[in-house]
């Protein structure tokens, strides 16, 4: 059972390694998100065009903070996305 939790407890700390970011959008700095986006692009190249990721979270994450809201979870975030018609702008994010 140690074992098992132990585990269960690594790959936690790796989904929190390749997505914690995107709970902390609006805290991180420029250079920060910029990091943020090449680690994760680099666990999922073939479905993120490598060009115009880093920008479009940028760009993406200055526009969520034109709108202030406690909640700006990953879900909440996509729900802003398409009731506002975004995903076009934001295709990678």
């Amino acid at each position: 059972m140690l074992t098992e939790l132990l585990w269960r407890a690594e790959v936690y700390s790796q989904l929190k390694r390749q997505f914690g970011f995107l709970f902390t959008l609006l805290t991180f700095s420029e250079a920060e998100l910029r990091e943020s986006a090449r680690k994760f692009q680099a666990h999922f190249l073939p479905d993120i065009e490598e060009e115009v990721f880093e920008d479009e979270l940028i760009q993406f994450v200055g526009y969520i903070k034109q709108y202030p809201t406690e909640d700006v979870s990953p879900p909440a975030c996509l729900r802003c996305m398409r009731e506002c018609r975004m995903s076009e702008a934001f295709p990678n994010v």
